[in-house]
């Protein structure tokens, strides 16, 4: 069983990630970050393994800590690169805006984890965006996607570290 914490992580409104109050600077820790930011039913977590070892460094997030790179169309399919060197297809993604309207995106399976596109990304996408009323929807060949509003997309340290930082 894994060993659960609070990292003392946080993503800032800014998305930049921030251990005890320092930003956090250097790619290849953040890269690693991003490459292991997992969910559960008590939040999200860096997932740490060493050996038969495991442990899970829940974090707080009050900005995005994934963004979208790069969007793509091949072989008739849409594709979303992240910075996380993870590339998610159209069918497996929900797309948002959130109350500042950012243009965000979660995976179908998953429901704490957001991805923010960043202005490249959104421009890329902006030519399969489309006004269908009151709101915009993705139209990629037949299928029509809407574009959801979202609320909230903070994510708190799980109950049981609140008290102890």
């Amino acid at each position: 069983m894994a060993r659960k914490f609070f990292s003392e992580i946080t993503i800032n409104p800014r998305d930049e990630w921030v251990f005890r109050g320092n930003e956090i600077h250097q790619e290849e820790i953040l890269k690693y970050f991003r490459a292991n930011l997992k969910e559960d039913s008590d939040g999200v977590y860096i997932k740490n393994v060493f050996g038969e070892l495991e442990e899970n460094g829940y974090i707080e997030s009050n900005g995005y800590p994934l963004h979208i790179v790069r969007v793509s169309e091949e072989g008739g399919t849409l594709f979303f690169s992240t910075d996380a060197d993870l590339t998610l297809e159209l069918d497996d993604v929900q797309l948002f805006t959130d109350p500042s309207e950012n243009l965000i995106l979660q995976k179908k399976d998953e429901s704490k984890i957001f991805y923010r596109l960043n202005s490249n990304a959104g421009g890329q996408l902006s030519e399969w965006i489309f006004e269908n009323g009151d709101c915009f929807e993705i139209h990629h060949h037949n299928e029509k996607m809407k574009i959801l509003e979202i609320q909230n997309t903070k994510v708190e340290i799980p109950k049981q570290f609140r008290n102890l930082n």
